[in-house]
């Protein structure tokens, strides 16, 4: 294989998403969105051919595997008498920037980018969540207390905002890209002091492949227990759902408190929780996880031993109240068992790896004989999500709208319809399938909409909730028809169609030469696609 081969693979492996999407810079300097994923065998081409090619940050999954901080001299210092004062403020706060992030062992690449900036890049051994990235991104920068004029210079980061949108979101021109104004390269630097004096590349030699080769094999990513670590904080990393774990009725061969307590001294995580339980100072958030660690382990005769634990520990708390504890004990039942990501945000410490289900529930017990995967044994939370989308639905969304579906929808408790949907799955007859028909009149025909009743509705919703939750369904940004939203996040159950078409419509324009694109007029229409 090449030098230039495997200079690609590298620049793929660090920067490249699974996005289907990246931005190619025209003559111009602006860049143009293009449909294709961006893979080694792309940033060859544009290696050998002097292409320029910008690639989105964020991972289809919402995650992204680097951070990048973009320093650019002001346009408006170009053309200006007092443009070295603009060079040397961009040398002297990136040389600064770089000095801190090698204080604090956070390892970097710097980047020349080819006209008039300097980018630093931060890369993550495993991808990171989105939101996340972004919080490391300004505390890095906020902790390097950079004072410097902008007046005559910029920071840009990547991300720039916290915010998720619909969109692909932003690009970031990729290393070894090849100016189209400047018409030359960006490259890495070997060390700080190269940006004293850049070397400007409009080609590229083997002996400068070699090079640029050989500081990406050097280059060690970093984890986000090194950023914990190194700035003494605690990163939330997902957004998993409390009900997401959906583990329930463990069964153990017994276990008594002083047992338990015992493990929990094993381990440096637990071993925080039995320090609360035994000085009597437990909080609230870490009384809900007790909750949701105990309230579902049963041993084998089926007595409900977590709940009995709870109640022994929730006694040795200094504030206990054996009304208020029980009542509130039974409001909490149908908490599931808590994620590793649950219980290192409370506790605030992580556990040495990542764990599977059975490892995290040996970790918490001894004794363990089985426990079961409670994917489709519904809640009331299931039930509130649900019916909130539903409801949303209905009203913004629904062709076939209906006041007393609404109505039903509104008024009917939680407790009740868990019962019904219950008793709808367990006695399913498709012969009792309740819906009606609202017949709309059109200029040239009637059009009949059918929907479904109110428990109807909420049961198949409810279902298609948990098997997309159940399979971990991809996101697949090529589609553009419904598109179900993991857990029905944000109240919706799908993503909102009418983003989805002006998308797929903006796709579609992109695709075509300008030049057939003047003489014809398109029509996009769910029903139909035609060229007139």
């Amino acid at each position: 294989m090449s030098d230039i081969s495997d200079l690609s693979i590298l620049i793929n492996e660090l920067f490249s998403t699974d996005q289907d999407f990246h931005a190619e810079q025209q003559s111009n300097g602006r860049y143009i969105k293009k449909a294709g994923k961006v893979l080694s065998v792309k940033i060859e081409d544009m290696l050998k051919n002097g292409g320029s090619i910008a690639v989105y940050q964020r991972n289809m999954n919402e995650t992204v595997k680097w951070i990048c901080y973009d320093f650019d001299i002001l346009k408006s210092q170009l053309s200006l008498p007092n443009t070295k004062d603009a060079e040397n403020e961009l040398k002297s706060i990136v040389t600064k920037f770089c000095s801190y992030l090698k204080s604090k062992n956070i390892n970097y690449l710097i980047e020349y980018s080819g006209n008039r900036g300097i980018h630093i890049w931060v890369t993550f051994i495993e991808k990171i969540p989105f939101k996340i990235s972004y919080e490391i991104t300004n505390l890095i920068l906020e902790s390097a207390e950079l004072n410097y004029n902008s007046d005559l210079i910029a920071i840009d980061l990547f991300p720039l905002s916290s915010k998720i949108t619909n969109s692909v979101g932003s690009c970031v021109k990729l290393p070894l890209s090849k100016h189209k104004k400047s018409n030359y390269y960006s490259y890495f630097l070997t060390e700080i002091n190269e940006i004293d004096d850049f070397r400007k590349f409009n080609t590229l030699s083997n002996e400068f492949i070699v090079s640029q080769k050989s500081i990406l094999q050097r280059h060690v990513s970093i984890s986000l227990d090194d950023i914990e670590k190194t700035f003494n904080v605690f990163l939330s990393r997902s957004e998993e759902s409390l009900y997401d774990s959906r583990v329930k009725e463990i069964i153990l061969s017994g276990m008594k408190l002083n047992e338990l307590l015992e493990h929990w001294d094993k381990s440096r995580v637990l071993k925080n929780l039995k320090s609360s339980i035994e000085c009597g100072k437990l909080n609230n958030q870490e009384r809900k996880l007790l909750v949701g660690l105990l309230i579902n382990v049963y041993d084998e005769a089926g007595s409900n031993i977590g709940e009995k634990l709870l109640i022994e520990i929730l006694k040795k708390q200094s504030n206990y109240n054996d009304v208020i504890t029980k009542k509130a004990i039974s409001s909490l039942s149908s908490f599931y068992f808590p994620s590793q990501e649950q219980i290192e945000s409370i506790i605030q410490e992580r556990f040495n790896e990542k764990l599977n289900k059975e490892e995290l529930l040996t970790r918490i017990f001894i004794n363990l004989i089985s426990y079961d995967q409670g994917y489709f044994d519904f809640c009331k939370t299931d039930i509130e999500v649900t019916r909130n989308a539903e409801m949303k639905y209905l009203i913004q969304n629904d062709e076939a709208q209906s006041r007393k579906v609404f109505n039903e929808m509104s008024n009917i408790k939680s407790d009740e319809y868990l019962k019904s949907i219950n008793d709808f799955i367990n006695n399913f007859n498709d012969n009792k399938i309740n819906f009606y028909t609202h017949e709309r009149k059109e200029k040239n025909k009637n059009r009949n909409l059918i929907s479904l009743e109110c428990m109807e509705r909420i049961t198949t919703s409810i279902i298609l909730k948990q098997i997309h939750l159940f399979f971990d369904l991809p996101v697949n940004n090529l589609t553009h028809g419904y598109k179900v939203n993991k857990g029905f996040k944000k109240g919706y159950i799908f993503e909102q169609w009418l983003y989805l078409w002006i998308k797929f419509y903006q796709i579609f324009l992109q695709q075509l030469p300008m030049r057939i694109t003047l003489s014809l007029y398109y029509k996009t229409d769910i029903s139909s696609f035609i060229a007139i």
